[in-house]
């Protein structure tokens, strides 16, 4: 939880998102950003971005570019900080990954956001 009030969560597989509810309300209304999407636009290197077939991800697209495991953490009052991990093609997922959004290797990224409360 921010502290102006507004909770906020994140977490990944098969999708990798944050959702956030400015109200604090448990029952929202709940924001949700698709984090690959996100990042993708902020990235200035094409090696630091998701690839574009993992952004708005669901179970249907049967193999992952992230892992699960997020933290989220609050800077002040209306800021908060996400961490999330970008995975190479040992990812899983019950599908191969395809060969353009295969690499080696794993990094970690934290976006700042966000999240005015209501």
């Amino acid at each position: 939880m921010l502290p102006n009030g507004a909770l906020v969560v994140a977490g990944g597989r098969p999708a990798l998102n944050l959702w956030a509810s400015p109200s604090g309300a448990a029952a929202g209304p709940w924001l949700k950003y698709d984090l690959p999407t996100e990042h993708n636009k902020l990235a200035t290197s094409a090696a630091d971005k998701f690839c574009t077939a993992f952004e708005h991800a669901n179970v249907s697209l049967g193999w992952y570019q992230s892992s699960c495991y997020t933290t989220v953490s609050a800077l002040n009052a209306d800021t908060g900080l996400v961490c999330y991990e970008k995975q190479g093609a040992t990812s899983g997922g019950g599908k191969a990954v395809p060969a353009a959004c295969r690499f080696s290797g794993s990094t970690q990224y934290c976006m700042r956001f966000t999240i005015a409360s209501k």
